[in-house]
């Protein structure tokens, strides 16, 4: 699984294509995004997946810490990606890798998606 890197502390002004310069010298880089609030403003930080370990690692060394636009940047090796590994190698065969694992005994989850941003995550029962 190709490794994906945090990036903190990225500015408000930053955009994708400021941190693809910044990463694309350490090698090849698979998707780069900044994630944006509620209203499609960036919200300071961002994932990088680079193609290779040892380039990520470069990346890590090189940018952790270094300031664009009076910030200093945060690099590190993302959580999710290693939360990934885990449950890919733990899935059952058949079993997609990006499956939510089932939150109860009986084996059954809801998942609820794309609700608007005023919806509360609540669920009432009965009324």
């Amino acid at each position: 699984m190709p490794p994906t890197l945090f990036v903190g502390n990225v500015p408000q002004s930053a955009q994708v294509a400021d941190l693809e310069v910044l990463f694309k010298r350490f090698g090849r880089i698979i998707n780069c995004t900044i994630r944006p609030d509620a209203k499609g403003r960036p919200f300071g930080y961002g994932f990088v997946e680079m193609d290779d370990d040892k380039d990520a690692q470069d990346a890590i060394a090189a940018l952790d810490g270094y300031e664009i636009s009076g910030t200093k940047l945060r690099v590190d090796k993302s959580r999710a990606s290693e939360r990934d590994q885990t449950r890919t190698a733990t899935a059952a065969p058949g079993e997609r890798r990006d499956a939510p694992r089932p939150a109860n005994p009986d084996g059954f989850s809801v998942i609820i998606e794309n609700l608007p941003d005023h919806a509360s995550w609540q669920v009432r029962c009965g009324s």
